[in-house]
């Protein structure tokens, strides 16, 4: 039977990354998907609009304007999954970005085989570009991972990837913006069963890192961290297997990065291509 779902995406004013995202999800997708792009504006900027057009298989929906924070999210999250016409959903951010081939075919079809109600993950980040001494330690990790919680266990699931059912939501009677975020016991307290992603697991589907997309909408005025990000990101960037499909999708991003940072240190935006985000000397840097 083919493989039938759709993706929901909350979104607030960070286009750089989700055209990333949404790219991703239109090479990467095998089966067959509803992709709803749910924001939290009276209505969205013109550059939004005009960017999501080139998208014409995404459904834009809008939430409520008056909520902010994970108030607004939990209510994104709640109208995309009113309006999905499909029973399988996947739930991510609009700066997940989705790497494998085939990837939903291989996570479904994991649901289908172990008879799971969701699928979802503790990590809060997914990078198939750590470095070699972080590797070491997620080899320890993925050894004490835990696939399959009991009842006693309780932790919050990550939002940026979370594969479910609506029709289970309805049997646990959640509503995000009413109950907040899930939980593994949320599940489990009702008989339903969960299975979690490992870090390298996840690693191994997509790229997710974490506050970006908090920087990028400017909740987040600090330029160490933005340097911290946007060199994560550039590893990303200059990753030969990402060149290859999205070589002309990094500008915006990167434009994006600096204009945050100079905003943040009150210089002024660095030109495309130099390296440091921030214009600090060494000593305002350390």
């Amino acid at each position: 039977m083919a493989l039938t779902y759709s993706v929901i995406i909350p979104y607030h004013r960070t286009p750089s990354v989700t055209c990333v995202a949404l790219h991703a999800l239109g090479r990467f997708c095998t089966g067959t998907v509803e992709v709803l792009l749910v924001h939290n504006e009276t209505e969205l900027p013109p550059s939004d609009q005009q960017l999501f057009a080139t998208f014409p298989a995404v459904r834009v929906l809008s939430a409520p304007s008056h909520l902010t924070g994970t108030a607004a999210l939990m209510a994104a999250i709640d109208v995309g999954l009113a309006a999905a016409t499909r029973d399988l959903v996947a739930i991510i951010h609009g700066d997940t970005i989705v790497l494998k081939p085939g990837w939903d075919e291989e996570v479904f079809g994991y649901m289908e085989q172990e008879a799971v109600d969701a699928l979802g993950t503790l990590a809060q980040e997914a990078n198939p570009c750590r470095s070699w001494h972080q590797r070491i330690g997620d080899i320890w990790r993925e050894i004490r991972h835990k696939r399959h919680p009991s009842k006693k266990d309780s932790a919050p699931l990550m939002l940026h990837f979370l594969l479910t059912k609506k029709s289970v939501l309805t049997k646990l009677d959640y509503r995000f913006q009413e109950h907040g975020p899930i939980d593994i016991r949320h599940y489990t307290r009702k008989g339903c069963s969960i299975s979690l992603l490992s870090l390298q697991e996840m690693s191994a589907l997509m790229w997710h890192i974490p506050n970006t997309t908090r920087l990028l909408r400017g909740e987040l005025n600090d330029v160490k961290l933005g340097q911290e990000l946007w060199n994560r990101w550039r590893t990303f960037w200059s990753d030969p297997y990402v060149l290859e499909h999205f070589s002309d999708l990094s500008e915006p991003m990167e434009t994006a990065f600096r204009v945050i940072a100079a905003q943040s240190s009150g210089t002024t935006v660095p030109v495309a291509g130099a390296q440091p985000i921030a214009n600090s000397s060494p000593a305002e840097g350390a």
